[in-house]
This record gives C-alpha cells, sequence and structure tokens, in this order.
C-alpha cells in the first residue's frame, strides 16, 4: 500500500500471500509525486534504491531498532 504523508492510502495492490511486498514498490510508486521514500528494511533492494536516485526522490533506510 502506498500512503501520503498523514497514512492516508494512495494506492494498493492485492497480492497473493506468499507474494513479496518490495516487487510491488515501484509499480506503486510509478508516477506518484513526492521527495522521500519511507520504507522498512523489506524493501531495501538496490533496484528500488536506483530508481528513487534517478526519479529526484531520497530513499529513506529503517534504522536498527535499540537494544
Amino acid at each position: 500500500m502506498l500512503a501520503d504523508a498523514l497514512g492516508r492510502p494512495l494506492r494498493f495492490i492485492v497480492t497473493a500471500g506468499q507474494a513479496g511486498d518490495c516487487p510491488q514498490a515501484a509499480v506503486l510508486l510509478d508516477g506518484q509525486p513526492g521527495q522521500a521514500v519511507l520504507a522498512d528494511k523489506a524493501y531495501d533492494s538496490g533496484a528500488l534504491r536506483g530508481r528513487d536516485c534517478q526519479d529526484g526522490s531520497r530513499c529513506r533506510h529503517s534504522l536498527e531498532p535499540r537494544p
């Protein structure tokens, strides 16, 4: 699901339960304006980071949990 800064859903894709979420990220982000992508480490892929750099948005990586 793609949401705006207030957490309101903008787009979503229904996939099979065993399907990964990361392959759908680029599809959800296509054509969407924005300056940053905030996502957890499940979306940390070179392909997604490369896409973010090309469209001018900035990718934020999740922080490691504190002990």
